[in-house]
């Protein structure tokens, strides 16, 4: 039992002195109203002083407990119905004046206190009775019988009544006891519900004032965080793409080494949560196989308990919401009930902020192909208009003079037809292949770059003799994966821009490289006139021309090789300094080392 801080119980007593000693009085003048109301509570209240100073003494006096029933039984001649008065009011009085955890420890010492002042009331009574008869013995000698006998009977009754009286009290004090006990459990299960609802309240209140998921998602796990008394919280969402858990928002110690962490499908205890469905109290996770411990492992947290509860949307488990603790069995029912109470309308704002995070990228999309069509219009009018003008100035001059016109002038004329009819095919066979790189899907497979390259040279044949261009190409090419007829449209644009603007006559020098980022660079080397920063922004954007160039081979023809390498997984970029040539280059993901030597041997 734990020790008794006897200040406070003393001052607990002292306080109530007061009180006892009027209840006393009055209880006194109720039994005998012709006494001196002055004079009974003077001696009231000294009785009452040795009284609590009993009740707040280390040790039990019985000596002092009877003398006070003796001084009690001088005030007016005993009577029984004033020792059970006296046992009364202190009973109730003391009850009222102590905690119930005081009353617990002093229950004994109310007892045998009562007990011997009970006692010492007795004994003096009868003394006094004795004394009286003692007083009249010579006169009614005859009645001494009568009142031994009646003072027996008035013993017995007196015990009786005492021993009647204390079972009453201790009743009383037992039941006062379980009442103040549920009172106190009633008090605390509406102040945590209460803050319950609190919880709730503040948590609608964010839900509804933002669309920021992690702003919601930092609120909710802070307010449950705070209400719980728990070290860690977090929420993890699944990722659509890959299916894996992703740890999207995360609170207490180390959560920024948390946030943006994956498991894998049915990995650690949220995985099971949402395989099943289900929420998931664990007293104690070093004792159970579902718990994945490298997240304790990097941050360091001794981590015992977890509560879990799943995130639902539309009959689908989206993701979890957890609360973690370095004590064993941590977490309740109630706990379970809070969270799951929590779940439903966290579920709705995380769903509701995806649904506005995707209608911003949606727009964004749109406005993106709005600029770019745009652009296209003025591409379809500017690279097909002159073209075009040739074709029709020619086919006039030829329908209006053909009858004049020398076979030599004629055959000028026709071929000047034909090789801007191929320019303007050209033009739309681009427009297309850059629309369809955006719909069309792909596997990525392992490339046999060498072949590829060696079909690209084999097609532009024709340009590279007639530029009298040089072309060197590396000893080994890296393997990669893509898409075999999208990267033989990377090199024609690469490789024809280069014969275009790489210098007179042009040289160009083709490498690749793997990199330690797992990924493959290639690129194409001139000697032309190089670019200049701004040019070089500029360069793979949609429909873009240069001012030094006067047509689409770098703004249509670049813009179709940047959507190509990023669809692939890959990027495009340029090095390039004016007056010292320029390197454009593409990457792309990095195929396994064994196949890169087996092309190789292959090649």
């Amino acid at each position: 039992m734990e020790s008794i801080d006897w200040v406070q119980l003393r001052r607990a007593l002292d306080e109530r002195r007061e009180s006892i000693t009027d209840a006393w009085c009055e209880a006194i003048s109720a039994i005998v109203p012709m006494l001196d109301h002055d004079d009974v509570r003077r001696r009231l209240d000294d009785l009452t002083r040795r009284t609590l100073a009993i009740l707040g003494a280390e040790t039990f006096d019985a000596r002092q407990a009877r003398e006070i029933g003796v001084a009690l039984a001088q005030i007016h001649r005993p009577r029984p119905e004033i020792l059970s008065a006296t046992q009364a009011v202190l009973g109730n009085q003391l009850a009222m004046a102590l905690s119930p955890q005081q009353l617990q420890k002093r229950r004994s010492f109310l007892f045998a206190c009562l007990g011997e002042l009970g006692a010492g009331f007795f004994d003096e009574a009868q003394a006094i009775i004795l004394l009286e008869q003692v007083q009249v013995r010579d006169i009614y000698f005859a009645e001494c019988k009568d009142a031994e006998i009646e003072l027996d009977e008035y013993r017995q009754r007196l015990e009786y009544m005492v021993q009647e009286r204390t079972s009453e009290l201790m009743s009383a004090i037992t039941h006062l006891e379980q009442e103040i006990t549920d009172r106190k459990r009633v008090t605390e299960a509406l102040q945590y519900r209460n803050q319950e609802l609190a919880l709730l309240n503040r948590s609608s209140q964010a839900f509804s004032s933002t669309l920021d998921l992690d702003e919601v998602l930092v609120t909710v796990l802070e307010e449950v965080r705070r209400l719980l008394g728990v070290v860690a919280s977090s929420i993890w969402l699944i990722d659509p793409d890959t299916g894996e858990l992703v740890c999207r928002q995360a609170t207490g110690p180390q959560r920024d080494v948390v946030r943006g962490w994956r498991l894998a499908p049915g990995e650690g205890i949220a995985g099971w949560v949402i395989e099943h469905g289900e929420s998931v109290v664990v007293p104690d996770i070093t004792m159970d196989g579902r718990h994945f411990d490298a997240v304790d492992q990097t941050t360091g947290l001794p981590l015992r308990s977890i509560l879990t509860v799943p995130l639902r949307a539309r009959n689908n488990v989206i993701g979890v919401i957890q609360v973690m603790d370095v004590a064993v069995d941590f977490f309740g029912q109630t706990d379970l009930m809070l969270l799951e109470s929590l779940a439903a309308p966290a579920t709705i704002a995380i769903e509701n902020a995806r649904l506005v995070e995707a209608l911003r990228q949606r727009t964004e999309e749109l406005q993106v192909r709005n600029e770019e069509l745009d652009a296209f219009s003025h591409t379809v009018a500017h690279d097909l208009k002159n073209p075009l003008t040739y074709v029709v100035g020619f086919a006039e001059t030829i329908h209006d003079s053909y009858r004049t016109l020398s076979d030599e002038d004629l055959e000028k004329y026709l071929l000047q037809i034909a090789q801007n009819g191929r320019k303007m095919g050209n033009i739309i066979d681009e427009l297309l292949l850059l629309a369809g790189v955006r719909q069309m899907e792909i596997d990525p497979q392992p490339l046999d770059m060498a072949h590829i390259v060696d079909d690209v040279l084999y097609r532009m044949a024709y340009m590279i003799q007639e530029s009298d261009a040089a072309i060197s190409l590396p000893d080994h090419w890296p393997a990669a994966l893509g898409y075999g007829p999208w990267i033989e449209e990377v090199w024609i644009n690469y490789i024809g821009n280069g014969i275009k603007y790489g210098g007179d006559p042009p040289h160009l020098r083709l490498g690749a490289k793997r990199g330690e980022n797992e990924m493959v660079r290639f690129w194409i080397q001139d000697d032309g006139q190089g670019l200049t920063p701004e040019e070089q922004e500029r360069l793979f954007i949609p429909f873009t021309q240069l001012k030094q160039v006067q047509t689409t081979g770098y703004g249509l023809g670049l813009s179709i090789v940047r959507r190509i390498v990023e669809k692939l997984g890959g990027r495009v970029w340029v090095e390039s300094e004016v007056g010292e040539g320029s390197t454009f280059y593409f990457s792309l993901p990095a195929a396994p080392e064994s196949l890169s030597d087996e092309m190789s041997e292959e090649s």
